[in-house]
């Protein structure tokens, strides 16, 4: 798994805080009030989310970049779009509470208990990286924030630390995702020519200066390289190792380590996958049955338990329209104070196991159209006008 470490003195996970609920009175929303960020970046973010409110607009790369911190379906989102309206990056943002509530993939908790045992879950999110479904992570541990960022398949993409300062309040960086060669600057560029490198892929960490740290992998022949350059190309890590072999399936329990196999004595066997690190240490995963239940489990290379859960079945979304007879009293009634003369233009409510998660609205005041969104109590959360 790639590691590539650099250590900021900001506090990375402050983002994961950056995104609160507002309660909004009608108010104009369209893009016009970003009238320092292009259109096509502002329509980016609400066409790809629709019931986005209080969403706000952050310039990380000057006119080139924006970060985009904003509420979905009453969780907090952020988003990195570039000027022509491509949104490099986005994750919804789980806090402690609601990620002790979810689960992450076997693979990357593996990961977490094995190399930052200690560590605090802060929260973490899913979502996509260089239009690709992916995981970020933030872990503390004293005065140590690390955040992580996996593919779908739990392989770590990048890792990057920071340092918090005692009683003091920090900016967390924002990141760029670097997906070709030409979006390097000129001396990150040339160096990779001059040293017969070719790039892989790269992430650019700004600071609240604007500054930036290039996390660079490259490749050459069969090996891997990993750099870190400042914000004028130069070269501050260096480091490099050959990819481990892929992830290969086990067809039995009798494959695992003698310690994995004395403990799966009375489960089932279902399926399994063995991961080697960089550094040679095996990781084994595997579900398995019984008494009607699923489970899945988590070995080191010694075959030691690292990590179980039971797999629950996953939960039923179903997703209903409305009319406005269908909404519940506390909605009529707060839309009845605050939106007077509305109507309904179209209306939806999430269902989640048979219980209301959350409504998404559309109503007309006069000659002006909103989009409003509610908990699944009618609680309101966020409201923008539609321009």
């Amino acid at each position: 798994m790639n590691k590539i470490y650099v250590l900021l003195m900001l506090l990375v996970v402050a983002a994961l805080n950056a995104c609160q609920r507002a309660d909004l009175v009608p108010t104009d929303t369209s893009p016009s009030e970003y009238k320092d960020v292009p259109t096509v970046v502002v329509q980016a973010v609400q066409n790809a989310y629709p019931a986005a409110v209080n969403l706000k607009f952050t310039e990380v790369d000057k006119g080139n970049i924006w970060s985009a911190d904003f509420m979905n379906a009453a969780l907090a989102h952020q988003a990195t779009v570039s000027k022509k309206g491509e949104i490099l990056e986005a994750y919804s943002v789980a806090d402690a509470a609601r990620a002790a509530a979810a689960t992450l993939p076997a693979v990357i908790e593996a990961f977490i208990q094995k190399n930052y045992a200690g560590y605090k879950l802060i929260g973490w999110g899913e979502g996509q990286h260089n239009g690709q479904k992916a995981y970020k992570v933030a872990l503390r541990k004293e005065r140590e924030d690390v955040t992580l960022i996996f593919d779908a398949n739990g392989v770590l993409l990048f890792t990057y630390k920071a340092t918090v300062p005692v009683a003091t309040t920090i900016t967390a960086p924002r990141t760029i995702p670097i997906s070709k060669v030409e979006e390097l600057t000129s001396p990150i560029a040339a160096y990779l020519k001059t040293n017969g490198m070719t790039f892989g892929k790269g992430l650019a960490v700004v600071d609240k200066d604007g500054k930036k740290t290039y996390l660079i992998v490259a490749t050459k022949g069969s090996t891997v390289f990993e750099l870190t350059f400042d914000n004028d190309g130069k070269l501050l890590k260096s480091s490099s190792y050959t990819p481990p072999p892929a992830p290969v399936a086990l067809k039995s329990v009798s494959e695992l380590p003698t310690a994995a196999i004395t403990y799966m004595a009375g489960y089932t066997f279902v399926s399994g996958t063995v991961i080697t690190g960089t550094d040679g240490q095996k990781t084994y995963l595997v579900n398995a049955k019984k008494e009607g239940k699923q489970f899945t489990f988590a070995f080191d290379n010694a075959g030691k338990l690292i990590r179980s859960a039971e797999i629950k079945p996953l939960p039923k979304v179903e997703s209903k329209s409305l009319t406005d007879k269908d909404l519940p009293a506390v909605i009529t009634s707060y839309l009845n104070a605050n939106y007077k003369g509305w109507s309904l233009t179209k209306g939806a409510v999430t269902i989640i196991d048979g219980v209301a998660s959350n409504y998404l609205l559309v109503i007309k005041v006069g000659a002006d159209s909103f989009t409003v969104s509610f908990d699944g109590a009618g609680k309101f959360i966020g409201a923008r006008k539609n321009g």
